[in-house]
Parts: C-alpha cells; structure tokens; sequence
C-alpha cells in the first residue's frame, strides 16, 4: 500500500477540470488499496479535517489579506513540512500552479506534479489575439504571470512531471526547459458510470421548456480561451436553417454579461439557456438533454469536458488545436474545426444536425474510445507506475 498526499486549490464539492482530475484519481487509487489525503481549500474560516469515505480530506481556510492561491500554497507547504498528513510516500501536486508548496523535503519524500495547462501557449495566444488593453485587462484578471511562474517553478522542482496531452508535453519541455525523460504523458479520465449514455435528459429538457428540438450543448468557462463567441456567431446562423434549434450554456466566467450582449443582440433570447454554473450532480443529465456537444476553445490542454460527452454518447465538435486533438478523433468521435472560425463552427454543426446516422455513430465510437482509453482504473495504474519510477529515483 502506498500512501499519496494530494495538492489541490479545487476538490469537490468545487467544480471544474483540476476537481474533476484530483476526485477521480483519488478515488481510483483508494479502490486499488492505497491510503489518500488530500489538502484543499475551504469556503470555511477555519481548517476541517473528515473522512470522505475512505479518503482523508484537510481543508484549509482562504486568506482574507493574501491572494488566495498563494495563501493555499504557504499553508499547504506548512502542513507537509509539519508532518501533519503523517507518513506520506508521494506527494502529488494536481494543480499546476502550486510552485512553491514543496517543502524542503528533508525526507525525500517523491514529488511528483500533473501539468494540465500550458499557461505560456495561453499568453502567448491572447497576445496576439487581442490590443493591448484587453491584453493588460486578461493578464490582471487571470493572473497569468503568478500561473506561469509557478508552473515554472513547479516543473523544474519536481521529481517526476505527468502532461495530459502531447501538447501540453511539448510546450513544459520547449518553455520550460523540462528533459522529456522526466515527463509521462497520461491523459486525463472520465467516470464511465457517472456519464454514460443511458442517463436521461428528459428532466433538463422539461425545466428549460425544450421539447423534440435539437439542442446544442457547451460546457465550461465563459472566458476567451474557450471561444464561446464564435459559437454564438454560428449559432445565430444555424438557427436560421433549424429554427426550433436550442444552444445550452453551462458556465460562467469574465465574459458573461459580453455573452448575454451578444444573445440578445442576435436575437437569440428564446433559443439560448444560460445555466450558469451548475450543481455537479445534475450535469450528467444536462450532456443526456443534447444532441450536440460544441466547445470550440482556442486552446486547452486537454479538456475534460469532451471525455464527459462522449462517455455520454454524444458527438463533439472541437477545434483542431492543443490536446483537444488527443480526446477528439476527427471524422470518427466528431469533428475537428480551425480554431477562431465561426464559419466552420456554423458548417460542423450544420453538417451534423443533418445526418441523424453520423451524429449517432460519433456518439457511439466516442464511447468506446473513453472505455478503451479514459477510464479511471487505467489512468490510476499509468499514474503508479510514474510514483514507482520516482521513488526509485530520489
């Protein structure tokens, strides 16, 4: 049995990719008979430390005076290095801006770190995309230089570094001067019984009013990098040819009140549901209310959000960019669009919604990929042979 210390700024009852990552790999290795702690945050004022089942979960309070991720980090680092957990064997870091949690490791206790973003790619591509105010505006609000730095230093500090994709792989190693025989590409993972295609989706349709109407589903943050305003541009011409067609936005981020503009502007107030941030477990049966998964992001490492639709049996259409070509085959679990190019949006969608057969095929051989490649049970066995190679090494 080996005993593994998770890091984590995000945990459930939290949504989002990193708490998604962190929960389903805990829960996978505790089932394969290992001992799992895991430190977190808390909406609370002071630390709690429960049982989750049989996980040992310590969460600590957010800093009224410091910045919240680095008050997490300062205080996580304490814990460890007070020896709080008790006997650990590897320490795994999830969240890939947590540079500066690893503590002196007097003990040499293994480090090991999941990367899931390239945050320097990010900047890079909202450089070039946008003026400089709207860039000063991004970089102040996403806090890219306190994310990159720490990914930085996270990477370099490590024992062992796990990427969820090849691009993810490729940029650490190119940015950050990471030599690959350090890194292991392990993708991320999806609970195959939690969204499968026999959930039902007649309840979300019911409460938004939708009946026999294709729906159009996007799942994630409203920001820039997930390009929900070119999927508002295509949609404002889909609904032209299907005009009973519904869009579903799940998420809620910085562009919110631009995206709402945008709807109304288009005249897609009766067509369009913003759901906002939704409880996790009515999620599932959001991806069974759809016909159509569409997240047309600009760039991600992975994206778990496409393995949740396709364990859900639906179709995808994402961009030709970053790992979202590691969860999308083109032209066999969806289909693949240029990035930043509503036209082709507009055209995938088109194309789909029209062949009854193709979108059901997409959903079915996009099922068999998940169970084939991103299961947790399968990542989780990947993931301990990275902490037996690490704790060879120190």
């Amino acid at each position: 049995m080996t005993s593994i210390c998770f890091i984590t700024y995000e945990y459930p009852p939290q949504i989002g990719g990193e708490a998604a990552y962190t929960s389903g790999l805990a829960s996978a290795l505790n089932d394969m008979g290992n001992d799992i702690t895991v430190i977190t945050t808390t909406s609370g004022k002071s630390m709690d430390i429960s049982k989750e089942g049989d996980i040992r979960v310590i969460r600590l309070p957010k800093s009224r005076v410091l910045p919240k991720m680095l008050s997490f980090s300062i205080d996580a680092r304490k814990i460890l290095e007070n020896g709080a957990p008790g006997k650990i064997d590897i320490i795994h870091n999830t969240s890939d801006y947590n540079g500066i949690i690893i503590p002196g490791n007097k003990k040499k206790t293994p480090v090991i770190a999941t990367i899931h973003h390239p945050y320097a790619e990010e900047r890079r591509i909202y450089r070039a995309s946008t003026s400089n105010i709207e860039y000063f505006k991004y970089a102040i609000h996403r806090k890219i230089d306190y994310l990159e730095y720490n990914s930085k230093l996270l990477c370099r500090k490590s024992d062992r570094l796990i990427a969820v994709s090849n691009y993810t792989a490729k940029s650490v190693t190119a940015e950050y001067g990471i030599q690959p025989d350090k890194l292991s590409i392990i993708p991320n993972a999806v609970d195959i019984n939690r969204f499968n295609p026999d959930i039902d989706g007649t309840e979300i349709r019911k409460k938004l009013g939708i009946a026999a109407e294709k729906v159009i589903l996007f799942v994630g943050r409203l920001d820039f990098q997930k390009g929900i305003e070119y999927l508002i541009s295509a949609f404002s011409k889909i609904v032209k040819e299907f005009p009973e067609a519904k869009l579903i936005v799940v998420g809620d981020g910085p562009l919110k009140n631009n995206v709402r503009a945008a709807i109304n502007e288009s005249g897609l107030s009766k067509s369009v549901f913003l759901m906002g941030r939704t409880d996790t477990d009515d999620l599932p049966k959001i991806y069974a209310a759809c016909d159509l998964f569409v997240v047309p992001s600009l760039m991600e490492g992975f994206g778990i959000v496409y393995l949740e639709a396709m364990a859900s049996g639906k179709a995808c259409i994402g961009a030709n960019i970053g790992g979202v070509e590691d969860a999308i085959v083109d032209g066999h679990t969806g289909l693949l669009v240029p990035p930043a190019d509503s036209d082709s949006i507009y055209c995938a969608i088109k194309k789909l919604l029209s062949d009854e057969d193709t979108l059901a095929r997409f959903g079915k051989e996009g099922r068999k990929r998940v169970l084939e490649n991103f299961t947790w049970k399968k990542v989780a066995a990947q993931t301990l042979e990275v902490y037996n190679k690490a704790s060879g090494s120190v």
